[in-house]
């Protein structure tokens, strides 16, 4: 898997973590990896805009492409979400540099 990047959809990357096993969960939730149109979430970023606003909860692919997003009104909070989303899977966040 590549290196995250600095930004992702414009967003500052604060922390990230990718997946061990290979992935955290799929969209949709639950879903059989294999099938066709079925998405592999191997990666998470908590992000932010550079000006204000809230934090953001990205979910990637293997690539870092965003699959999907959530805000969060802080980092914990972002990381409790993605602690819930997470199957089977202690999560590990990386500081950005």
């Amino acid at each position: 898997m590549p290196s995250p990047p600095l930004q992702l959809d414009g967003s500052n990357v604060l922390f990230w973590t990718e997946s061990r096993l290979g992935r955290f969960h799929t969209i949709p939730y639950g879903a059989d990896p294999a099938d066709i149109g079925v998405i592999s979430v191997a990666a998470m970023a908590i992000c932010r805009y550079p000006d204000v606003g809230p934090y953001y909860l990205f979910k990637c692919d293997r690539n870092w492409e965003v699959v999907s997003d959530w805000d969060a009104e802080s980092i914990e909070k972002a990381q409790e979400i993605a602690s819930r989303h997470a199957i089977d899977e202690v999560i590990e966040w990386y500081a950005a540099v």
